[in-house]
């Protein structure tokens, strides 16, 4: 059951009215956060989501709350993700993180260096990525989280992949899924099996990568995800074509199909689509993979399109976005003014007494 949108709207802003009512600044502060996490997350209302946490962080700025701004400066930097001002949203997680080392909470320290990698990685700032996850791993003991640190495992390996050293990713995906695997997270050890066969495959051993395929598989049918389904069987289905064995190709990436429609998963449709084509013309069933290589075309036209769309409504959204700069600016300048003033009285008092 997903959350309705505009119900949790509703339920956020009469949170923010009751805070109002009882005239609390830091209730007005954690409501207007709360709000602008629903405008954001689920609404995708990005311009009302920086509106809530920018008010949020005035409030927390004036009364000091350093702790709680941490958070508004990582909902901002999410913003900025979002209309894909990747440096931005740098800008603020650095902010998150000044801050953060005041206050000495080492689990949100770990958790805005799993954005900064991401972010980082983005970027193209590899060295700094690894970097971000290698620091939370050396803090591993202090912050007590295996997911988390399956987690900064698992974007370890992933970075490692994008670069091409293999061997280096499967040694990290190994350990996040030992990890995840002794919590008892299912969903995330099908994940890390998936991830782990692509590594394979990748690495021209298809054997391994078929049978990690294949334990993601049996994962994923006790659940029910239909497009996670429809990976796995789509990954089965491509390591049977690529070994030769066309008819038990065309038997998963059938089922992956029918699972991906069902769950509306464009890019695993175009997936079945492509290799169904290439293995029903391994077979010498030519007039099946025209029809399929037809329908991938449309799809990659659809998918496309789809991109073209998402593109647009981003550059619109940054514009929005970029438009709040002027309100961002104002608030570091008040919080610069106001940390030079406490610093001459510091100074000042510092004389007297000596």
């Amino acid at each position: 059951h997903k959350a309705d949108p505009d119900e949790r709207i509703a339920e956020a802003t009469r949170q923010l009215e009751a805070a109002h009512a009882s005239g609390e600044p830091g209730k007005i502060a954690r409501a207007l956060k709360t709000l602008g996490l629903v405008h954001l997350t689920l609404a995708r209302d990005l311009d009302l989501a920086m509106d809530n946490f920018l008010q949020s962080l005035t409030i927390e700025d004036t009364l000091g709350f350093a702790n709680r701004q941490t958070f508004s400066y990582i909902a901002i930097a999410d913003v900025f993700t979002e209309v894909g001002n990747d440096q931005r949203s740098a800008e603020f997680l650095q902010q998150a993180l000044n801050l953060n080392a005041e206050t000495g909470n080492v689990k949100v320290f770990a958790f805005i260096l799993n954005k900064f990698g991401k972010v980082n990685a983005s970027l193209g700032n590899i060295e700094q990525a690894l970097a971000n996850y290698e620091l939370v791993l050396a803090n591993k003991d202090r912050i007590n989280q295996p997911e988390v640190e399956a987690e900064t495992l698992f974007n370890l390996a992933n970075l490692h992949s994008s670069q091409g050293n293999y061997e280096e990713a499967l040694r990290d995906h190994w350990r996040a899924l030992s990890i995840r695997r002794s919590l008892n997270d299912k969903k995330n050890e099908a994940v890390s099996l998936s991830s782990i066969g692509e590594l394979y495959r990748l690495m021209n051993n298809n054997a391994r990568a078929l049978a990690n395929h294949i334990a993601a598989l049996k994962i994923r049918r006790r659940l029910g995800d239909k497009k996670e389904l429809a990976e796995s069987l789509n990954n089965i289905g491509v390591i049977y074509y690529l070994n030769e064995n066309h008819e038990r190709a065309v038997a998963n990436l059938s089922l992956a199909l029918t699972n991906a429609l069902e769950a509306q998963a464009q890019q695993e449709i175009s997936k079945s689509y492509e290799f169904l084509s290439a293995a029903y013309k391994a077979l010498g069933d030519f007039e099946k993979a025209l029809d399929f290589k037809d329908l991938h075309y449309a799809i990659l036209d659809f998918i496309q399109a789809e991109r073209n769309e998402r593109a647009l409504l981003e550059i619109q959204n940054r514009y929005v976005i970029d438009q709040k700069e002027s309100q961002i600016d104002q608030l570091e300048s008040d919080r610069a003014q106001r940390d030079k003033e406490l610093k001459t009285q510091k100074s000042i008092r510092n004389f007297l007494y000596a």
